[in-house]
């Protein structure tokens, strides 16, 4: 994937993505809990995560189910 000179490189963009994966989502409802309500910052909250995993999953079966020679 990489060349061992830069796998700290690689490493490092993968840490970049995974930690602002998790701190824009919940710097976003921290800030709409303030002016919508926690109750309702967490339904939306939770639909999204929700839809968006039904996303992945949707997204995981059509590609397993088009690629040509797959091994089940």
């Amino acid at each position: 994937m990489a060349a061992p000179s830069e796998r700290g490189e690689l490493l490092s963009v993968a840490f970049v993505i995974s930690y602002l994966s998790f701190s824009v989502p919940a710097v976003i409802a921290g800030a709409a809990a303030t002016h919508t309500g926690l109750h309702d910052t967490f339904v939306a909250y939770a639909a999204t995560v929700a839809f968006l995993s039904a996303l992945a999953l949707l997204a995981q079966w059509l590609r397993a189910h088009r690629t040509p020679g797959r091994k089940v």
